[in-house]
């Protein structure tokens, strides 16, 4: 698949490995502010601790390269949720989780971090960053 925009947003459904489950069960015994950030986590985790399957669900060519990883710009940390860099398409893969609906914020966010890949950490005849913000759930406006 040829994608010719560098930020997707894709809806994701809470079913990695049962952990919806367990999430909507350890929801109640935390405050509400802190559910999206416990959720997120928690869908992290999942997806590390299923690596290859997920891997494979992504498609041929890609490798783990990083989580949480953080870089620093103007004195102030980000934090990329998941990197990979695919060897079939040389380009590195930022996926950005969020627990709930897509906001433009979301997008500027991504486009933040394509951007800084693309001037820091493109090797030369690498290819343009994709960067992939998995939601919970979107508006179809936003998304186009």
């Amino acid at each position: 698949m040829v994608w010719n925009c560098s930020i997707v947003a894709v809806t994701l459904l809470f079913g990695v490995s049962g952990k919806s489950k367990a999430f909507r069960n350890e929801s109640k015994t935390i405050g509400e502010n802190d559910r999206a950030e416990y959720g997120k986590k928690l869908l992290e985790q999942a997806l590390i601790d299923h690596l290859q399957h997920f891997l494979l669900e992504l498609g041929r060519g890609f490798s783990f390269v990083a989580r949480q990883k953080r870089f620093t710009l103007d004195g102030q940390d980000f934090f990329i949720d998941l990197v990979f860099y695919n060897y079939i398409l040389k380009c590195f893969v930022l996926i950005d989780l969020k627990m709930g609906k897509l906001t433009h914020q979301d997008l500027g966010q991504m486009q933040m971090y394509v951007n800084y890949y693309t001037r820091e950490m493109m090797n030369e005849g690498d290819t343009q960053p994709i960067g992939i913000v998995l939601c919970a759930d979107k508006g179809d406006s936003i998304v186009k």
